[in-house]
């Protein structure tokens, strides 16, 4: 059952049996009863009580046996209802035979009998119970609450009311003096059963949330209403069995009492006749005594009302009197006062409605009303006196006539202001006490000795995730966990001893999350001192216990500690010696002098690097001393001598100061102060190193960031400052200058046929037969490949042909022989004039690039000077046929991907795959274009854009298709850096195609990056937002990169292949190489050395630390590479 869902199965039964054996007790004792109207008015309709008793002891004694062997099938919960309601039928019938006999009492005839007490009473109350069951879940428990509500409830209550006792009277009718308080205690019993019967045993989730349960009655009381129900059916039985006793007793007595004074009757009749005459004397003077009596009575009854009115005002209970039919009100004096009306005016009813307050108006109404009906009238509500506001309290008792009228009333009224404020100021105490527990940071509750919960704080039902009404009312056991519930279990028990218990436990909280608790149970007492529950208290002690955790680890360390300076102070000696020795192993210098200036140590590096003698001994001399026994000579004496081991007397460290030796050595001089724990300083160490090496190297490094490190000419940067310098220099002057633009004819098939290191000599060897007819004013730059350019000054005497000419006979008039072939190299000489042909760089450039090929148009090997009426020649249209076809294979997608790995330097693993595009001849598609003769055409077309896009777009579709495959290294020309939506274009693609960022390397040209910096860095991390990685191509072609590499943030430096070519036999280039092997893993970054073509050059790198190597000796370019056969391979075996 609901209410009895915390009770153990075996006390149910007990309370089950208790309840069917005290009604089954109640019918045997009516059932027992006479049948005689003679002795009590209703004796002839007790059988209905017993057959209530009789069904609802069978009914609790069937719950017995579903509970016993678990049978809770519809239709035995249906046959269980079904006998519930036909007891309550029983008992609401005799209730209603008992209203009718009260009725027929009165004046001693039998009127008719209102309507209410018809038999079609039953029609709306059963049409009641149909509702009920109607809007129910559960059809039984419908039937269950309609059936107690409309029939027990009101039958119990009827009954109740009808047994009461007034003037002697019960249902109207006289009756014994000895059954008065037995019939009283049946009617107190019938109108108790009436109110735990309202409480229905199982709610029902459609039922309203007002309607009481006996789960709520339980929870509030701790009473289960089975008891107190069988209580009421045992005292009812008691009661009957009593009456009926003293019925019997009183009977015998009334016999013995009617015999023997029919016999003095009979005796004293004649007696009395005598006596008359002398009764009816004496009568006279009894009358005048009577009516004396009767003024005494009077003045006692005027001192009595008083009394009462004395009495009323200290209750601050008034009364009043209700004249219906006239709609007169006779208040008493202290319902005038309470009421604040004056004794003199004289009231109706109308009178009352105006002082009732206008929000209580329509409730008291309608109370009202309901007692003109027959219903009890008790009810509080406020006044409105000249603005004050009181509480009052009302309770009548109606007179109706014959006809069901109301006639009359007498009722109190109580003034209950002070006792609102009280209930007020109670209840702001407890919502008062209530927000202070809640805002003490401990979990506090207070459990009863059946440990359930009475109250909890907001951290309770923080911790259980739970409100406070779903934790009140419930055991400890089914709100904390099993294995919790075992630990506090004893503790709650010792708790409930008296006894007052701490202790710590770790917990889970709702969340999952364990907690250590420090919990305190503390007794709490009634006025009896005995033990009513237990107040428990949460401290949360997880902080505290990890702390306590944390010393202890501290403690052990402090003990692991003390036993290593135990130990250390044991190789103490042995750690200063090894100091000793590696300071004397150092190749720095180190000298350590006191806050005296006076030297407390010298290491060997620092005798050897000032050539003093070892054995002499330094230590104790100032250090202005020391070098007074160098052999050693600055450079500049009387500048060093203001340096060397001297510093301003401060804290802070000194300046890197360079110290320039006369045997050309540089060393460098820093110092650091010493302080100790306090911070004060205790000496300064000096620090000298030999970076002769390193300036040589630097010296090296600056003068190849202006060179082209194979010719040893300018380079493409210097050449540009060059060129931009002089353009800013002749605008001022007005001078004018020469652009001579030239490359080698048919260069590409030396490198085709004889290799790079052929084309390597062509180049170096035209480089310095050209350096002898150039002036030295005169700026002679290699731009790339085999391009040259030189800017020559221009006056009104300088013959503008001679220096051309005489360069293109000097460069057809080298011989060279490669692999016993001897061939000669023609060039292709253009020139443009500042400011003729361009006023600036870009279109000098352009137009001297336009008149080389103006000259090759003129058959090669000649010079032409730039003519714009000739820009539409041969070559152009040559070029633009070049363009056609470009766009041709764009359009029918004849270019295609072939792949060179870049392998792992240490252990030969594949790293990933450079993609090299490729493009099919529009006539003739057999035919394989490389891209050195397209690709420059494109860069100056624009088209150049168009084909890394499509190489970019195919690269992600192949790493789409083959996930196992390498990364790829897709290589972007400089034309195609500038655009700046190729970010957003490859991200978009890497996210359509779901390929990782990870696997896609973007390759930049070194010049491209260094010609815009600041560009540069807005792509490279545009690239790296997208998630790849960016690889530095054609690393050391400018050595200005070096500056720039701490702005630019790539992760790969593929070094310039001119580095690589034939560097076993070329020692610059080893230094070149180490010393950007050197800086790339400073900067934490990947070196890549391409041009790898023989064992020799792969065994060199692998000894400088390049980390990835690429070249013909480890593979060539081709379309179908083992990685990404073995890819297919792989996916096709899946």
């Amino acid at each position: 059952m609901a209410e009895l869902a915390d009770i153990s199965a075996l006390r149910f039964i007990d309370l089950s049996v208790f309840y069917g054996f005290s009604y089954l007790i109640l019918a045997v004792a009516v059932f027992l009863q006479p049948r005689s109207g003679r002795m009590v008015p209703f004796a002839s309709e007790l059988w209905l009580l017993g057959i209530f008793g009789s069904f609802h002891g069978i009914k609790e004694w069937l719950d017995v046996w579903m509970l016993l062997h678990k049978e809770g099938g519809a239709a035995l919960r249906l046959l269980n209802a079904s006998i519930l309601v036909f007891s309550y039928l029983a008992l609401f019938e005799f209730g209603r035979r008992l209203a009718v006999i009260r009725v027929a009492s009165d004046k001693n005839q039998r009127p008719m009998r209102p309507s209410w007490l018809g038999p079609w009473v039953y029609l709306p109350l059963l049409a009641g119970v149909l509702g009920l069951t109607w809007i129910a879940d559960d059809v039984v428990r419908g039937v269950s609450a309609g059936g107690q509500l409309l029939f027990g409830f009101s039958g119990s209550l009827i009954s109740g009311v009808s047994l009461s006792v007034r003037r002697g009277r019960v249902c109207g009718w006289p009756v014994f003096p000895e059954i008065k308080s037995y019939l009283c205690v049946a009617a107190g019993t019938l109108i108790a059963y009436a109110v735990v019967a309202g409480l229905l045993i199982e709610g029902d989730e459609a039922f309203p949330d007002w309607l009481p349960t006996a789960s709520s009655f339980a929870a509030v009381t701790g009473v289960p209403v089975h008891v107190l129900r069988g209580v009421c059916a045992f005292m009812l039985a008691l009661a009957l069995v009593f009456m009926t006793r003293s019925l019997n007793i009183a009977a015998q007595k009334h016999v013995e009492s009617a015999l023997a004074e029919t016999a003095e009757l009979n005796a004293g009749l004649a007696q009395r006749v005598r006596e008359s005459t002398a009764s009816l004397e004496a009568a006279n003077r009894k009358l005048q005594k009577e009516i004396e009596e009767r003024k005494l009575i009077e003045q006692g009854l005027r001192e009595s009302e008083a009394d009462l009115q004395r009495a009323q005002s200290v209750a601050h209970v008034g009364s009043w009197h209700l004249d219906v039919p006239n709609s007169a009100l006779r208040w008493s004096a202290e319902t005038y006062r309470i009421f604040g009306i004056s004794e003199a005016a004289p009231l109706a009813i109308e009178d009352f409605w105006r002082l009732v307050h206008p929000e209580d108006r329509s409730v008291v109404e309608s109370s009202w009303q309901a007692a003109l009906r027959g219903e009890s009238y008790d009810i509080e509500h406020r006044i409105a006196i000249s603005g004050q506001v009181k509480w009052v309290r009302e309770k009548a008792e109606l007179e109706f006539d014959a006809s069901g009228r109301a006639i009359g009333g007498t009722g109190i009224v109580q003034d209950i202001t002070a006792r609102k404020r009280a209930e007020e100021e109670l209840k702001h105490a407890k919502e008062l006490i209530q927000l202070v527990v809640d805002s003490i940071p401990v979990s506090i509750s207070l459990i009863d000795c059946e440990q359930r919960y009475v109250l909890v704080n907001r951290s309770y039902e923080e911790w259980f995730q739970k409100s406070r009404g779903e934790i009140i009312g419930k055991p400890m056991w089914e709100l904390l966990e099993s294995e919790i519930y075992e630990q506090v279990r004893s503790h709650a028990r010792a708790a409930l001893s008296g006894d007052t218990v701490r202790f710590e436990l770790l917990a889970k909280n709702s969340k999952g999350a364990q907690r250590w608790l420090d919990i305190q149970y503390l007794p709490r007492t009634d006025e009896n001192g005995r033990v009513s529950g237990i107040f428990v208290l949460w401290f949360d002690i997880t902080h505290r216990k990890h702390t306590e955790q944390r010393l202890r680890r501290i403690l052990d360390r402090l003990r692991l500690s003390e036993n290593r300076q135990r130990e250390l102070a044991k190789l103490a000696q042995q750690e200063q010696r090894r100091m000793g020795a590696l300071l004397s192993a150092m190749s720095i210098g180190i000298l350590f002098e006191d806050r005296a200036g006076l030297v407390e140590y010298i290491n060997p590096a620092f005798l050897r690097m000032w050539a003093i003698d070892e054995e002499f001994l330094l230590v104790g001399r100032t250090t202005r001393d020391v070098l007074e026994h160098s052999t050693h000579r600055f450079a500049r004496p009387d500048h060093a001598s203001k340096y060397v081991l001297r510093v301003l007397d401060t804290h802070e460290i000194s300046e890197r100061f360079e110290l320039d030796l006369y045997d050309g050595r540089v060393l460098t001089q820093i110092s650091y102060p010493v302080t100790d724990d306090a911070g004060r300083m205790i000496g300064r160490l000096w620090i000298y190193e030999d970076i002769t090496y390193e300036r040589q190297t630097a010296q090296q490094l600056l003068y190849l960031a202006e060179r082209d490190p194979l010719t040893g000419l300018f380079n493409r940067h210097r050449f540009q400052d060059q060129l931009e310098r002089l353009i800013a220099t002749s605008v001022r002057t007005g001078g004018k200058f020469c652009l001579i633009y030239f490359d080698l004819d048919e260069f590409k098939y030396i490198n085709d046929t004889f290799g790079h290191k052929a084309g390597d000599t062509v180049l170096v060897r035209i480089a310095g037969e050209i350096s002898t007819l150039v002036r030295h004013e005169e700026t002679f730059a290699r731009l790339g490949g085999d391009e040259f350019a030189i800017l020559s000054t221009v006056t009104p005497n300088s013959d503008l042909e001679a220096l051309p000419g005489r360069i293109a006979n000097a460069i057809s008039a080298i011989p060279f022989r490669f692999r016993s072939t001897n061939m000669r190299v023609t060039g292709s000489v253009g020139v443009a004039v500042f400011p003729d042909h361009g006023e600036n760089a870009e279109d000098l450039i352009a137009h001297a690039d336009t008149a080389m090929y103006q000259a090759k148009g003129q058959g090669k090997n000649t010079w032409a000077i730039y003519d714009p009426t000739r820009d539409g020649s041969e070559a152009m249209m040559q070029r633009l046929s070049w363009n056609r076809r470009i766009a041709e294979a764009l359009q029918r997608d004849l270019f295609e991907l072939h792949y060179q790995g870049v392998y792992s330097v240490a252990d030969g693993t594949l790293s990933h795959l450079e993609v090299l595009v490729r493009m099919r001849n529009p006539v003739d598609p057999a035919c394989l274009i490389m891209p050195g003769q397209f690709i420059s055409i494109a860069e100056k077309s624009g088209q150049i854009t168009e084909i890394d896009r499509w190489v970019l777009k195919r690269g992600i579709e192949i790493l789409a298709r083959h996930p196992s495959i390498p990364p790829l290294a897709v290589n972007i020309s400089g034309r195609t850096f500038d655009d700046p939506s190729l970010p957003h274009f490859i991200r978009s693609q890497l996210k359509q195609y779901g390929v990782d960022p990870v696997r896609l390397i973007i390759e930049l040209t070194e010049t491209a990056a260094v010609s815009d910096i600041q560009d540069a860095q807005r792509f490279i991390e545009a690239i790296h937002q997208a998630g790849c990685r960016v690889c530095l191509d054609d690393f050391g072609s400018g050595f200005s990169t070096f500056g720039y590499l701490k702005y630019l943030g790539v992760e790969v430096l593929k070094i310039d292949g001119l580095f690589i070519r034939d560097l076993p036999n070329n020692r610059d280039n080893q230094v070149f190489v180490k010393a950007m092997v050197d800086v790339a893993r400073g900067l934490k970054k990947t070196t890549v050395a391409e041009y790898v073509e023989d064992a020799a050059t792969l065994d060199m790198i692998r000894g400088l630390g390049v980390t990835l190597a690429q070249g013909y000796y480890l593979d060539r370019p081709v379309a179908e590479h083992p990685a990404l056969e073995a890819a297919v391979s792989s996916e096709a075996g899946h």
